[in-house]
């Protein structure tokens, strides 16, 4: 009796129990537990996540799955974390995946673009034009929010930052000063970053830093207040707490009060670490 390769596939939806699928010849090497696929189910073609691999005689007339989607999209750990979530919470194992995974990932949604505002001039030309424009108020605002953020904003969020309408942007961008252009917020990812190094603390600053330090060396979960009027250090405690975080081979979340802050946040970060990943999370993102 021939054996044939096998993998047992967990449904997105609909079913709580997996299904049997022959893996083709071309996937055989390459598929693996964790990887989602997309497999035939009566008339129709879902997709689902690859649950076990085996080999064995064919003991029912089974279909052969379509095609893989993706490469290892739960790790090991995951895996194994999502199998006993769903056993101790009694819930679904296809719904403790889908909390797992991205949308954007299970349903291939397309990143949203939003308008993303340059200026066509350099800082000194911008600077050059203020004197001529002081009949504009709302023009002159705009004006120095450029020459404060020369690598550009998402429309959404300069309208946030300033009291103004969107017409002397329009007007501007008219008058080739500025350029909009639709775009996903990765573009603040990428570009390049003058590289920072760590500032020397004060003693404050150092005192603050240490107890967070030994925090993390000890492995303890402990809550550290930093208490600090605006400008008076604390971002570049948080700076040094990551980078020793990092040194740990830890990896860390930064939550920052404002989405309008994204941009300078970013270019903090990759100025300061400019090997590591970044990833952007709020809620105006779009599922992709």
């Amino acid at each position: 009796m021939n054996n044939y390769w096998i993998a047992s596939v967990l449904l997105d939806e609909g079913l709580e129990k997996p299904l049997d699928y022959l893996i083709p010849d071309e996937c055989q090497a390459t598929i693996k537990k964790g990887m989602r696929v997309e497999v035939p189910l009566k008339n129709s073609k879902r997709n689902g996540y690859v649950l076990s691999i085996h080999q064995g005689p064919l003991l029912q007339k089974l279909k052969p799955l379509c095609k893989i989607l993706s490469e290892e999209i739960l790790s090991p750990d995951l895996f194994e974390l999502g199998l006993w979530m769903a056993k101790y919470y009694a819930t679904p194992l296809h719904k403790v995946f889908a909390c797992m995974i991205p949308a954007s990932v299970r349903h291939a949604i397309e990143p949203k673009k939003s308008i993303f505002l340059i200026s066509l001039k350099s800082l000194e030309e911008l600077k050059s034009l203020l004197p001529s424009f002081q009949k504009y108020k709302e023009q002159i605002k705009v004006i120095e929010y450029f020459i404060s953020h020369p690598k550009g904003t998402f429309l959404q969020d300069l309208l946030e930052e300033l009291p103004i309408s969107k017409s002397p942007i329009d007007t501007l961008i008219k008058k080739k000063i500025l350029q909009s252009q639709k775009t996903s917020e990765d573009i603040l990812l990428e570009g390049d970053y003058f590289p920072s190094s760590a500032k020397t603390l004060t003693e404050e600053q150092k005192a603050s830093f240490e107890k967070i330090s030994s925090s993390l060396e000890k492995q303890k979960f402990e809550t550290h207040l930093i208490y600090g009027i605006t400008g008076s250090g604390k971002t570049e405690i948080y700076l040094q707490a990551i980078q020793k975080a990092l040194d740990l081979k830890k990896t860390t979340i930064m939550l920052i009060p404002e989405i309008a802050l994204t941009a300078q946040t970013i270019e903090r970060f990759r100025s300061r670490f400019p090997e590591q990943t970044l990833a952007i999370l709020h809620h105006k993102r779009s599922q992709g």
